[in-house]
């Protein structure tokens, strides 16, 4: 019993020790700091799927509307598009060896010189329409001798 006692003794000194009071104050605030802070973490990585889905919805919707305005607008260019997107493609590797050259001929110090620029496109003004003739019937002229005269039979 007597060994009980000391026993009892001994942890009843522990808990009652200044040390012990600090030192679980200290856990208790510092884990509240923690749980406080977690949890507002959490509550903004919740804001933050939110706002991610709300973009991508947004984003998929006006991807789909720009989509289906293409393609409509390919139905509407149909046989245009393979010609127009051939002359696209033409002048941006023109206009990008241009630019090589004249990057080429900078590094080397000799003077660049400027592409000629594009001949205006002439403007064709539309041509009026032609006027149909006037049909007019002429009778021929009636010489005076040669009327019939209402006496004379032949």
């Amino acid at each position: 019993m007597d060994r009980i006692q000391a026993q009892f003794a001994k942890l009843w000194q522990l808990l009652t020790a200044a040390e012990t009071t600090d030192t679980y104050s200290k856990t208790l605030s510092l884990t509240s700091s923690i749980l406080k802070e977690t949890a507002t973490l959490l509550w903004l990585l919740v804001c933050l799927v939110l706002v991610a889905f709300d973009w991508f919805w947004n984003t998929a919707f006006q991807l789909g509307y720009a989509v289906r305005a293409w393609v409509n607008g390919l139905d509407s260019q149909g046989e245009q598009l393979v010609p127009n997107t051939g002359k696209s493609l033409l002048e941006v590797g023109k206009n990008s060896l241009i630019s090589s050259i004249n990057h080429a001929k900078e590094q080397l110090g000799v003077p660049v010189s400027l592409p000629p620029a594009p001949p205006e496109p002439r403007k064709i003004e539309a041509a009026k329409p032609i006027e149909s003739p006037k049909t007019v019937t002429v009778a021929p002229p009636v010489a005076p001798s040669q009327e019939p005269k209402v006496g004379d039979e032949e």
